[in-house]
């Protein structure tokens, strides 16, 4: 039995041995992190599994595969407001 103390913005993957033919994990620790400061955020952790077997496939794995990712975020941590913008082209 391992115990840890997760912090905001920390992750928990969970993979089959799929994942992993051809990914260390390290590379999968990489990939998640890379990927929850993408657009998609850490709040997100169902994309960013479903891409995590993506670039598995793409990798070269043809054993099945399975991953669940949990993010764990603090809720009264404020979250970063996203600013829209409007883009204008003037073709004139």
């Amino acid at each position: 039995v391992s115990s840890f103390l997760a912090k905001h913005g920390d992750f928990l993957v969970l993979a089959c041995d799929g994942v992993f033919e051809r990914l260390t994990p390290q590379q999968v620790g990489a990939f998640v992190h890379d990927e929850s400061r993408s657009t998609l955020g850490p709040g997100k952790p169902d994309l960013i599994a479903a891409r995590l077997i993506d670039y598995s496939l793409y990798r070269g794995s043809k054993d099945n595969m399975s991953c669940l990712i949990v993010s764990f975020l603090d809720p009264g941590r404020r979250r970063r407001k996203r600013t829209r913008r409007r883009i204008v082209v003037d073709d004139h």
